[in-house]
This record gives C-alpha cells, structure tokens and sequence, in this order.
C-alpha cells in the first residue's frame, strides 16, 4: 500500500513538472515570435515632426497598429508579430510618406526613421457653368434694334 502512494506521488509531480515545462516553454516561444519597430519622423531641415500618425501595417494579413511621435518626434510599436509590414507617416502640413517592404524579425529591435517632405498648396478649380464671354475687341452688338427699341431708352 504504501509503494503504491510513493508510486502515485512520483506519478504526480512528474505529470506536475510536464506541464510546467510545456507552459514554461510555450511562453517563451511566444516571446520569440514578436519583435519592435521603432523611429524618428524628421523634415527636410532635420526638425523633429510631433504629433504625426504612424500606421504600422502587415502586408500579409491587413493587421494595423496607430501611433502618434511624441515632443522627440520619436514612435515605437512593441510586440509586433513578425512579417513584412509597410509604414504610413500622415502629419498637417507635410505629404503623406509610406515606407514599403519593412522586413521585421525575430526579437529584433528594427529602426525605421523618416523624413517628410513639407506639402505644396495645390487648388484645382473647375468651371461647370460660365457666363456668356464679353466681347472686349469691338463695339458692335449683336442686335439691331428699330426707332420705337431706341425712344425707350432716351
């Protein structure tokens, strides 16, 4: 009787101690899969960009992830599965930028800096209805007019 509870015993904590090296080592993979993209988003003259929206996304599965630089125009995304992602920086006043082809891997730490370019003002203006054009280059006019039209007028 008592080899048989030694022998459950022993049963126990090494079933015990499987379990815990397969939840132990799962969790460690996990840590594994994941990586960190991290930058800076600059100008032309090297001045910092705050407050611009960066779009982190996933070529493969559409995945996206938003974040914003701080005061250093800095931006970081942590726990990023890894994969090929593409990078959208939108800021005021500056033209939108994408970075393609990020190649992020394994527990790296993969920096990507960015320089926007200041935007131009483009205004496109489009007529749909224009009034009659005046004929600037002669006096006439294209109506005659008899002596009764004329008495009206003086």
């Amino acid at each position: 009787m008592n080899r048989k509870i030694r022998l459950s015993n022993t049963l126990f904590h090494i079933l015990t101690l499987m379990l815990a090296a397969f939840l132990l080592v799962g969790n460690a993979s996990a840590q594994f899969e994941t990586a960190t993209v991290l930058g800076s988003v600059r100008d032309a003259n090297e001045a910092v960009i705050e407050g611009a929206t960066i779009t982190l996304k996933n070529v493969a599965t559409d995945i996206t992830n938003t974040a914003t630089t701080d005061s250093n125009g800095d931006y970081q995304f942590v726990n990023i599965k890894i994969g090929i992602y593409q990078i959208i920086i939108e800021a005021n006043g500056f033209n939108r930028t994408v970075a393609e082809n990020i190649n992020v891997t394994v527990n790296a730490r993969q920096r990507v800096d960015l320089t926007l370019q200041v935007a131009t003002a483009t205004e496109t203006v489009v007529i749909t209805d224009a009034a009659n054009p005046l004929q600037t280059d002669s006096s006439e006019l294209g109506k005659s007019c008899n002596e009764n039209k004329l008495s009206l007028y003086l």
